[in-house]
């Protein structure tokens, strides 16, 4: 088929496009690449969704100017900045990076998630539906102490100094030798010795002052700092040697005092292991009347007694000259109708004791010895655990204390 060149000035005749470039001149071959191209002739073939506005149009034409092809850019129409993601359930947003155009569009956006950890809060909940259903009740009971009328105006307390339940001691490294099995050996055989010192009382209570766990779960690392912990065993045996362990020392109060209540303080090296420890204690003695278990997540515990008011708290997170002032704030009335008050504290592992305008703040001895991390540093104290008697009426009338060296010596060969 014969074909003319579509230069007006050129007119010439071809059959093929290599007889065309052959045939035509230079000046028509340099015309025909100089024409200009205009486009769109025609506005964009698609509509635009809503809530999208158009950016920018690409269009591809022939050499008539005929649209062939188009491409529309058509962000979303939102405010500079804006998250354009529903976050997944179960996640919280840990950052956001937004790419934002001169006009204050969002051009791109990357979003960071992580799973959302439950609060304490929701894990008491949780723990407090699912496991008494998993933990058996306390099988018997045991039969209440004969007590005189003077024993009611008494309360024995036990507090026990950051335990560190599953911490892993070697002694050429630390000094002294000490694993889960060691562990249960002391604290039980301190519990039987101070519960037949001193007076006889109806009440006791039973104060962890926190850290009574080593680590919070399997990874054996402090939660806040990522610090490797020397641990024996799996941390489901941990567990179970924890439970046992508490439960003894809880029996044993029983077979001297009439009513027994636990207090569980939350430590630095135990926010959830502590929480499930009450639960766990308080599933396993539902159909003891004799014994309380105190629920409460809170980094501060309490317990009145006639004109004493106890506060507990581990003492990781408040400074010790604070602590008046919380006591005072937190129990307005308790602080007006007692005359002695008390604050038992853990976390530092040596002797505090100092007596403010309105209370007298003391921070505990642990019987657990020092890990290779606080051999290392330096640390050292001594290892015991107390029995305090406070009056009703006169406060602080009494205490017992028992060492690692005596209870060692005294039980060597049981």
């Amino acid at each position: 088929m014969i074909k003319t060149c579509a230069n007006e000035t050129c007119q010439q005749q071809f059959k093929t496009k290599d007889s065309r470039q052959k045939s035509c001149s230079k000046e028509c071959a340099d015309a025909r690449r100089r024409k200009a191209i205009t486009g769109p002739v025609k506005p964009p073939v698609d509509a635009v969704p809503d809530g999208y506005y158009v950016k920018k149009v690409s269009s591809k034409v022939g050499p008539s100017g005929a649209l062939r092809e188009q491409w529309i850019d058509a962000p979303l129409q939102q405010e500079a900045g804006t998250l354009v993601e529903q976050i997944p359930d179960g996640h919280h947003v840990r950052g956001v990076s937004t790419l934002v155009s001169g006009d204050g569009h969002t051009l791109a956006q990357w979003i960071k998630t992580s799973k959302q950890n439950e609060t304490k809060e929701e894990i008491l909940d949780r723990l407090m539906k699912t496991l008494p259903k998993k933990i058996s009740a306390r099988d018997g009971k045991i039969k209440a102490p004969r007590m005189t009328e003077k024993s009611d105006e008494l309360l024995a307390v036990y507090p026990m100094g950051d335990p560190h339940i599953g911490m892993l001691s070697w002694a050429p490294e630390t000094g002294n030798d000490f694993d889960l099995a060691k562990a249960r050996e002391i604290m039980m055989n301190a519990m039987q010795e101070l519960v037949v010192r001193g007076q006889p009382t109806s009440q006791a209570l039973v104060v962890n002052l926190g850290d009574f766990f080593h680590a919070d779960n399997d990874t054996n690392r402090t939660a806040r700092s990522g610090h490797i912990l020397d641990v024996d065993g799996r941390w489901t045996k941990v567990l179970q040697t924890g439970i046992d362990i508490m439960v003894y020392m809880i029996d044993q109060a029983l077979l001297h005092h009439k009513k027994v209540r636990v207090i569980n303080e939350i430590g630095n090296h135990d926010d959830h292991s502590a929480i499930f420890l009450s639960v766990a204690l308080n599933a396993h003695y539902r159909k003891e009347p004799r014994v309380e278990i105190d629920m409460s997540p809170s980094r501060f515990h309490w317990h009145r007694f006639g004109k004493n008011l106890i506060g507990v708290t581990h003492g990781h997170q408040q400074k010790h000259e604070n602590l008046e002032a919380i006591m005072a704030a937190e129990r307005p009335q308790d602080w007006g109708e007692t005359l002695h008050r008390f604050w038992y504290c853990g976390h530092i592992h040596h002797i505090v004791k100092k007596e403010m305008r309105g209370c007298v703040i003391e921070s505990f001895r642990t019987l657990t010895p020092v890990d290779s991390w606080a051999a290392a540093v330096g640390y050292r104290a001594g290892r015991d655990m107390n029995r305090i008697v406070l009056h009703r009426e006169y406060g602080e009338i009494g205490r017992d204390v028992v060492n690692a060296s005596y209870l060692q010596a005294r039980y060597q060969n049981e």
